[in-house]
């Protein structure tokens, strides 16, 4: 293996590493924990719901909030080039962060 794929290989293990050690926080702070795709689908299986495939606009309150929330994250992804990170209100007060 050459020096720049033993690199790569340490930070893709840091990385995983990471990411599992959030998701056990994030499970302890939070009733459920979600991942998003790059469409704003959900990709995995959660334990209190089947909500694979199901894109995140679907659960806003109403067609206003849906229309906002997709509006913003087109906003963002014209503005950044490899990330997009908006934030809207959600339900009851609450504060949805999407980010890829």
């Amino acid at each position: 293996a050459t020096c720049s794929e033993i690199v790569r290989d340490l930070k893709t293990k840091a990385m995983t590493s990471e990411n599992s050690a959030t998701r056990r926080l994030l499970s302890l702070m939070c009733d459920v924990v979600v991942e998003l795709d790059r469409e704003m689908c959900f990709t995995g299986h959660s334990p209190r719901a089947d909500l694979k495939g199901k894109r995140l606009a679907d659960f806003m309150p109403s067609n206003e909030e849906r229309d906002r929330f997709e509006e913003l994250l087109r906003d963002a992804a014209m503005s950044t080039e490899n990330a997009v990170a908006s934030s809207v209100p959600g339900a009851m007060s609450s504060t949805m962060r999407a980010s890829e």
